[in-house]
């Protein structure tokens, strides 16, 4: 940074500029198709995330979080259809369809937390004594401001101790 001066404004204290972080949602006419279509915002859901059949409950919680950010989205842009999607993620298979394994002999998955073409919801299980309920990092290109990458951590082991602590305390009303 470096002050400059202005004939119009006088002296200025810096000539940078500060550019908001946001995700690319614009719409543009397809070379390919001809067809008016807009970006989407696809998260995925991280390997650690139980799935739908394993916790329904979390799924439909999940999903009405992504409705809300989607109808706030629709209100700022203007825009009618869906911004934001959820997706499973998917096990990665083999020539012979078995799970591909890490060398901890865990299975691996098509979309996994680290790369950053994809955005993730990630579930952490490890028990913490200070852990939020949720953090949200991004990652941004630091010439537009647009969000490259972005992670929803979601801290399902505080969640679990929360949940149990007030029905304790419901019990002793």
């Amino acid at each position: 940074e470096y002050t400059t001066y202005d004939p119009d404004r006088g002296v200025l204290e810096s000539q940078k500029q500060y550019l908001i972080n946001r995700f690319d949602t614009s719409c543009d006419v397809s070379a390919a198709t001809g067809q008016w279509e807009c970006k989407k915002i696809v998260f995925y859901a991280s390997p650690s995330m139980p799935t739908q059949e394993e916790d329904p409950d979390l799924w439909t919680w999940t999903q009405e979080v992504v409705t809300a950010w989607n109808e706030a989205l629709q209100d700022a842009t203007g825009r009618d259809d869906q911004i934001i999607e959820l997706r499973a993620n998917v096990p990665l298979l083999d020539a012979d369809g078995e799970p591909v394994l890490d060398s901890d002999g865990k299975p691996r998955y098509r979309y996994e937390p680290g790369d950053l073409r994809y955005n993730f919801i990630n579930y952490v299980t490890k028990p913490g004594n200070h852990t939020p309920l949720g953090y949200g990092p991004s990652t941004a290109d630091p010439d537009t401001g647009e969000i490259i990458n972005a992670t929803v951590n979601v801290y399902g082991n505080w969640i679990d101790y929360v949940v149990t602590r007030a029905m304790d305390l419901y019990d002793v009303v």
